[in-house]
């Protein structure tokens, strides 16, 4: 019983990913557009949310690609490097592709 709702709630969460990156693309563009601290910190989180469910629900690979984007906006986030778009690109498409 427990085992059935989990991969219930698993699945759905494989479901749904791909629409929670969309919006963090989304976020991310707004963010490079108007380079606030506060549209920074907010794709910094959202990117930081969808790695840990990613990881509580058993995608691993989803999750470290997310936890290579999230140290990427960090960066550009202190402004120590600039926002790397190849990279972003990247770890997000790797996400998507981990999903199976």
């Amino acid at each position: 019983m427990l085992e059935e709702k989990l991969a219930t709630l698993r699945e759905s969460y494989r479901r749904t990913l791909p629409g929670h990156l969309d919006a963090l693309r989304a976020k991310l563009a707004a963010a490079r557009q108007g380079r606030s601290e506060a549209a920074w910190a907010e794709v910094v989180r959202l990117a930081h949310r969808l790695k840990g469910t990613a990881g509580s629900y058993g995608f691993d690979a989803v999750a470290a690609e997310l936890e290579a984007l999230e140290g990427i906006l960090e960066r550009a986030a202190r402004e120590e490097t600039p926002a790397d778009g190849e990279a972003i690109d990247l770890a997000l498409a790797r996400a998507r592709a981990s999903l199976g």
